[in-house]
């Protein structure tokens, strides 16, 4: 009778191991990168509410009150169209990374 395990079944033990920690490993890489993309969308979403409750609260608002909220940004507005008495306007923050599009009806 032997007692104890032989090197071999050390090593493939061993083996099995380490490959499931580099698994996880990058399982959580993956969910720390989802998570970020998340971050950022919701982001993205939350200026475009911002903007969209700005011009709607007060339809006169200037561009200088919304770059306030929008720091290092363009603002351009125009004219869409009219509908009866109702008129559409298009606005559109421009900033370093990426392009806030949104449309209203006052």
């Amino acid at each position: 009778m032997k007692n104890g395990f032989t090197l071999i079944e050390v090593i493939v033990s061993l083996l099995i191991i380490s490959v499931t920690f580099i698994s996880f490993s990058s399982l959580i890489e993956q969910n720390l990168k989802s998570q970020e993309i998340k971050r950022l969308k919701n982001l993205q979403s939350q200026k475009n509410i911002d903007l969209l409750t700005i011009y709607t609260a007060n339809p006169t608002v200037g561009d200088s009150e919304v770059l306030e909220l929008f720091v290092n940004s363009k603002v351009m507005t125009k004219n869409v169209g009219r509908i009866g008495t109702f008129q559409e306007i298009e606005i559109i923050v421009t900033t370093d990374k990426n392009k806030i599009i949104a449309k209203i009806i006052k």
